[in-house]
């Protein structure tokens, strides 16, 4: 099972659809987004039709605040519902927009993570957004780690350890312009963060 993981669209349709093309080509099982598919922009149909091909939506705050908690935007295979609580859990992997302890706006960084991890149980992987940079946080069991992720490299998803990523956004951040997104090979227990230059 190999899912294509993204976030933080922000109305971007025209970068989904290519992250979405980037994740047929590489042969996902499931795409996911962790939330933020709109932004201050009006909802278009080119955005429902390019969310329709998503397995799995969870709302962003921005979402919580454009549609209202528990509002049906898409279907596809499954029916996707944005729900204020910005959280999921599917083959054993937890998703939240925001963080764990705050899953629609809180922002899951080194710090925060460091407080996150030690409660997660061992070989677990959780996945968050908001933020907008690609990270990965580990937990040993002594020290927490923090990594920017490298396009194209594997990164072990271990299972002594406590991992937390985030795929980085579809839309870009201030340092890096580009669509971020992550594949999770469930049965390699491996991750790979993808790139896409627009």
């Amino acid at each position: 099972m190999r899912i294509g993981v993204c976030s933080d669209v922000h109305g971007r349709y025209d970068r989904l659809l290519t992250v979405l093309g980037a994740m047929a080509a590489a042969g996902v099982d499931e795409r996911w987004c962790l939330g933020d598919l709109v932004g201050s922009e009006p909802v278009t149909p080119e955005l429902v039709g390019a969310a329709r091909q998503l397995d799995l939506l969870i709302a962003g705050n921005h979402d919580a605040w454009a549609l209202g908690p528990d509002r049906v935007t898409a279907r596809g295979r499954d029916v996707f519902r944005l729900a204020s609580r910005a959280t999921a859990s599917r083959h054993g992997i937890d998703c939240w927009h925001g963080s764990p302890r705050h899953p629609l706006l809180g922002f899951l960084t080194e710090a925060s993570a460091a407080r996150v991890l030690p409660d997660r149980p061992p070989g677990s992987l959780g996945l968050v957004g908001h933020t907008h940079e690609p990270a990965l946080f580990t937990y040993d069991g002594a020290t927490t780690r923090a990594v920017r992720p490298v396009p194209g490299e594997p990164y072990d998803w271990l299972e002594t350890d406590a991992c937390m990523a985030n795929p980085g956004a579809v839309c870009g951040n201030p340092r890096d312009a580009a669509s971020w997104w992550l594949i999770v090979d469930i049965d390699a227990r491996m991750l790979r963060w993808q790139r896409e230059e627009l």
